[in-house]
C-alpha cells in the first residue's frame, strides 16, 4: 500500500495474487481488509466522470456492471464465495468497503446475486433442520429457521446486521419459494416478538415476505411493510449503496410495495444521493427500478423529479453521444426507455425530445411510448416512433384495452400516414385483452372486424402481414376468414422446415409463427380436419431427425403434439353425433410411423407420438385394431409403442400441462375423453391396467377429483372393468382423499359385494384392502381380522400381500392386548 500496486490489477495472476490476500484478511480484520482492496482499485484514477461508465481495466464480456470497480469487486465476491468465507465476515467487508470516506463508489450490482445467494445458502446449511416443531413453525420452516440467523449475528454491530440482512438475504430471496404462506411468516413474526429482539430483522424479513407474497398478505400487514421498507430507505444510518441495493429488489420484484407517500419520498431521496455521489446509472437493476417507479400510481414530486429525470438524461446522453463497447445498442435502447417513461410520467417533454435524438433507433416500434405520448398530445414525438415495414411494432406488456386506450387509439391512427401500417397498428392494439371498466367490445369483434379488411388493408411485407396474423389468430373466429392466409403462410412455412432445414421463413419471428399455427391447428382439429396438422407433424419428424440441434424443434412439436388431442375432443364433444372419418386413423397412423424411427433428446415428443396415435383410433372405438397394425410393422417401428405400453397411463395422462385442459370450463371435454377411452374396451385395458392404474390420472391432474369420481367411480354397469375401477376409486376415496374416508369404505362395501356375487378373483384382494383400512380405527379392529379371516391370501398380489398381513397380525396384537370390559357391578355398589 505504501510503495503503490504497479498496475497489478491489470495482470491476471497479480491481480489473483491481491483477491487471495484480502480473503485471508478479512476474517483477521475487516477494515484493512476494505482499505487495502479499494487501495488497489483506485491506484488508476478514471478518466471520467461520466456516471453511466468508468474506464474499465479489463472488459468482463457483461454489459450490466458499467465500472472496472464493479468488475473487479463482482471478481472479489466470487472468490470469497468461492473460498467459503462466512457471511458474517463477507458482511463485515461490504460494510467496512462501503463506509470508506475516500472509497471507490460502488453501483448496484447486478448479476452478483448469484454469490450473495451462495453466502446465505452456505449459511443456512450449516445449521441443521429445524427439528420437533409445532403449529405454525412446522408449517413455514422446512428447511432452517430464522431464529439461527439472528442468534448468529447477535453479536455484530447494527450496520453490519444490516449489510447481513438486507444486502445478502434480500437478493437471496430471488430463490425462495413461500407459496401462499407469507400471512403465516408475518404471524409467526409478530406472535415471537421478532420487532422487540431484533428490529433489523423484523424490518428485512417482513420486506422478503411482502415482495414473495403481496396477494397473500392482509392489508393492514402491507403498511407496516411499508413502514418498515420505507424506513430503511431513508435510513441515514444504511449506507447509499445498501440502500440502493433493497430499494431495486424490492421494487421490481413487487412494484406495489412502493404505492405510498412515504415510500415515494424515500426513494426520491434515495435517487437523489445517489446521484450526488457520483454512482454508475448503467446497472440493469437501476434500469427496472425507473420502469417501476413509472408504473406507480402515486403521484411523484414534480420539481424533484424533473431535476432528477434531466440529470439522468443528460448523463445518458452523455454516454450515448460516443462509441463504446460495454454499451451496445441493445443497452441504450433499454436505458433509453427507463428513463423515457419517467420523462412522461413527470411531464418532461423537453427531457424526451433529447433522448429521442439520440436513441431513437433503439425506440422505433415501442407502442407503449407511442400509446403514452398520444395520450399527452406529443404527436410530433409519437411520430418519431413510427416504425417501417418489416420491423416489428413492439406490443405494450401490461396494457388492457378500455375506454382511455379506445380514445387514445382513435387519436393516434390519424397519424400514420401509410393505410397498411396504420392497420397494423390497429391489430396489435386490439388483440389486447379487455380491462375492467365500461369497454364496449370485445376483444373477438374487434379482430373479426379486422380480419375482415385483412385482404384489402394487410402489409405485404411478410413480417408486418405476420404481426398482423398472430394478433388477429388471438380468436378462432377469426380462423374462418383467414384460412386461406394460414394455409399459404403453412406451405411456405414447411417447405423452409423440410428443404432449407431452416427454422423461420425469412426473418419471421418464431414465437409469432408459432402461435399462429397453434391457433390454426387446433381450430382445423376441432373440425375434425387434420389435413394441415398431417403435413406439419411429418415436417417436424423430418426436421428432429436432421437438425444437429433440434431442441427448438422438439419443443413446439411436443406442444403441437399434446394440444391435438383436447382440440380433436372440443368438436366431437360438440358434435358427438359426428362420425370419424376413415382418413383420421389412416393420418394417425402416417404419424406413428413417421416418428417410429426418430431419436428424440425430448422424450415428451417419443410419447406424444405414440399416444395421440393410439388416442385418435381410441376416439373411434378402434384402438384394437392400431394395436394389431403396429404388430406387423417391422421389428424396430413396433418399440416406441411397446415400450410406451410398459407406462400405459403417460398416455392418457400427457395433456395436463396444456393450460386450456386444464381450464375448469373444460370439464366436459376432459369427462367426454375419458368416457370415449372407457366405451373402447381394449383402450381402457390397455392404459387402465394394475393395481391403481387409474390414481395416476389425477395426480398428474389430467382430470378433477370430482370427475375421477364421476367416471371412475361410476362405470356404466356393463363395463368389463367395472369392478376394478370402483375397487381403485374406492381406495383412493379411503387412504387419500381428506373427508373421504366413509364414502370409499362404502363404495369398496359395495364393489366387495359386486365381486362376490360375480365370483370375481379379485374379491380376496379388495377384502384385504378393506380390512387393512378398517383397523385404521380400534373401535373397527373385529370387523377388520373377521375380514381377514375370510381372505385366500394367495389371491392377493404379492407386492400388497405381506404389507397387509403384517398390518393384520399388528391388528390381532392390539386386539388380545385390548383391555377388557369391567364387569357390571351389583345396583347397590353404585354411587
Amino acid at each position: 500500500m505504501e510503495t503503490g500496486f504497479q498496475g497489478a490489477m491489470h495482470d491476471y495472476t497479480l491481480r489473483q495474487e491481491i483477491f487471495s490476500q484480502v480473503n485471508k484478511l478479512i476474517p483477521i480484520d475487516s477494515q484493512f481488509a476494505a482499505e487495502y482492496f479499494a487501495a488497489a482499485l483506485t491506484e488508476e484514477k478514471p478518466q471520467t466522470n461520466n456516471r453511466f461508465q468508468r474506464r474499465s481495466v479489463f472488459y468482463s464480456g457483461g454489459s450490466s456492471r458499467a465500472t472496472r470497480e464493479d468488475d473487479l469487486f463482482h471478481e472479489l465476491q466470487e472468490e470469497a464465495s468461492d473460498q467459503g468465507l462466512s457471511l458474517q465476515h463477507w458482511s463485515r467487508f461490504l460494510d467496512a468497503f462501503d463506509r470508506l470516506p475516500d472509497g471507490p463508489p460502488l453501483s448496484v450490482g447486478h448479476g452478483v446475486h448469484y454469490d450473495l445467494s451462495e453466502f446465505a445458502s452456505k449459511f443456512w446449511s450449516s445449521h441443521p433442520k429445524p427439528k420437533n416443531l409445532q403449529g405454525i413453525e412446522k408449517k413455514i420452516f422446512k428447511g432452517f429457521h430464522w431464529d439461527n440467523a439472528i442468534r448468529a449475528l447477535e453479536g455484530e454491530s447494527e450496520s453490519v446486521r444490516n449489510t447481513a440482512y438486507w444486502l445478502v438475504w434480500l437478493n437471496a430471496s430471488n430463490n425462495w419459494k413461500i407459496g401462499n404462506l407469507g400471512q403465516d411468516h408475518l404471524t409467526w413474526m409478530e406472535s415471537s416478538k421478532l420487532a422487540e429482539r431484533d428490529q433489523v430483522a423484523y424490518n428485512c424479513f417482513s420486506t422478503l415476505i411482502a415482495i414473495r407474497d403481496w396477494n397473500g398478505i392482509k392489508p393492514e400487514s402491507r403498511e407496516k411493510v411499508r413502514a418498515a421498507w420505507s424506513q430503511a430507505l431513508s435510513n441515514p444510518a444504511h449506507t447509499v449503496r445498501l440502500r440502493m441495493e433493497l430499494a431495486c429488489t424490492a421494487l421490481t420484484v413487487e412494484p406495489r410495495i412502493a404505492e405510498s407517500p412515504e415510500c415515494i419520498t424515500a426513494i426520491t431521496q434515495l435517487l437523489e444521493d445517489y446521484l450526488a455521489e457520483e454512482r454508475s446509472l448503467h446497472a440493469t437493476p437501476i434500469r427496472k427500478l425507473f420502469i417501476g417507479i413509472s408504473k406507480l400510481s402515486t403521484p411523484l414530486p414534480r420539481e424533484r423529479w424533473n431535476s432528477l429525470v434531466e440529470e439522468s438524461s443528460k448523463a445518458f446522453l452523455q454516454l450515448a453521444s460516443r462509441p463504446n463497447r460495454n454499451f451496445s445498442n441493445d443497452d441504450k435502447g433499454e436505458f433509453a426507455r427507463a428513463i423515457m417513461l419517467l420523462c412522461l410520467k413527470v411531464e418532461s417533454f423537453s427531457s424526451a425530445k433529447n433522448l429521442l435524438s439520440l436513441a431513437r433507433e433503439s425506440l422505433r416500434g415501442d407502442l407503449e411510448l407511442i400509446v403514452q405520448l398520444v395520450a399527452a398530445d406529443q404527436p410530433a414525438l409519437a411520430k418519431q416512433l413510427f416504425t417501417t415495414a418489416g420491423n416489428l411494432y413492439e406490443k405494450p406488456a401490461d396494457r388492457q384495452w378500455n375506454a382511455e386506450l379506445a380514445a387514445t387509439v382513435d387519436k393516434l391512427l390519424p397519424l400514420v400516414a401509410n393505410e397498411q401500417e396504420r392497420y397494423r397498428i390497429h391489430c396489435v392494439l386490439a388483440s389486447l385483452p379487455n380491462g375492467k371498466g365500461d369497454v364496449e367490445t370485445t376483444v373477438t369483434t374487434r379482430l373479426v372486424g379486422l380480419a375482415k379488411e385483412f385482404e384489402t388493408k394487410a402489409p405485404k411485407t411478410p413480417q408486418s402481414r405476420l404481426q398482423c396474423l398472430a394478433a388477429l389468430a388471438k380468436t378462432s373466429k377469426t380462423t374462418p376468414i383467414l384460412k386461406q392466409e394460414f394455409q399459404e403462410l403453412s406451405q411456405r412455412y414447411l417447405h423452409t422446415q423440410t428443404v432449407q432445414q431452416s427454422r423461420m421463413p425469412g426473418d419471421i419471428s418464431a414465437e409469432n409463427l408459432q402461435y399462429i399455427f397453434r391457433r390454426y391447428f387446433w381450430d382445423t382439429a376441432r373440425a375434425g380436419d387434420l389435413t394441415p396438422l398431417d403435413r406439419h407433424i411429418k415436417a417436424f419428424a423430418v426436421s428432429i431427425s436432421t437438425e444437429e440441434y433440434a431442441y427448438q424443434t422438439e419443443r413446439e412439436a411436443a406442444t403441437v403434439l399434446r394440444d391435438i388431442i383436447s382440440s380433436f375432443c372440443q368438436g366431437l364433444e360438440e358434435n358427438p353425433d359426428t362420425p370419424l372419418s376413415p382418413e383420421v386413423f389412416e393420418i394417425a397412423k402416417g404419424w406413428y410411423r413417421a416418428f417410429a424411427k426418430v431419436k428424440a433428446e425430448n422424450s415428451l415428443v417419443t410419447i406424444r407420438a405414440v399416444a395421440v396415435p393410439f388416442n385418435l383410433h381410441a376416439l373411434g372405438g378402434k384402438s384394437e385394431e392400431f394395436d394389431k397394425w403396429v404388430r406387423t410393422l417391422p421389428k424396430d417401428e413396433q418399440q416406441p409403442y411397446l415400450q410406451q405400453l410398459k407406462q400405459p397411463h403417460k398416455m392418457a395422462t400427457n395433456w395436463s400441462t396444456s393450460s386450456w385442459w386444464t381450464k375448469s370450463a373444460s370439464s366436459d371435454v376432459r369427462k367426454f375423453y375419458f368416457r370415449k377411452i372407457l366405451d373402447d374396451h381394449f383402450a381402457s385395458r390397455t392404459l387402465f391396467k394394475g393395481h391403481l392404474s387409474t390414481r395416476e390420472v389425477a395426480r398428474e391432474k389430467t382430470m378433477t377429483e370430482k370427475e375421477e369420481i364421476e367416471i371412475f367411480g361410476n362405470p356404466p354397469a356393463d363395463h368389463p372393468q367395472r369392478n376394478q375401477f370402483r375397487f381403485e376409486m374406492g381406495i383412493a376415496l379411503a387412504r387419500y382423499r381428506k373427508g373421504q374416508q366413509q364414502n370409499g369404505i362404502t363404495m369398496l362395501n359395495e364393489t366387495l359385494q359386486e365381486m362376490t356375487e360375480a365370483g370375481d378373483p379379485q374379491e380376496h384382494f379388495c377384502r384385504a384392502e378393506l380390512a387393512s383400512i378398517y383397523g385404521q380405527r380400534a373401535k373397527n379392529l373385529p370387523q377388520a381380522i373377521k375380514l381377514a379371516d375370510q381372505v385366500d391370501w394367495d389371491k392377493v398380489p404379492k407386492n400388497r400381500r405381506d404389507a397387509i398381513r403384517k398390518q393384520i397380525d399388528e391388528f390381532r396384537k392390539k386386539r388380545q392386548n385390548a383391555p377388557k370390559p369391567k364387569e357390571e357391578q351389583p345396583a347397590s355398589n353404585k354411587k
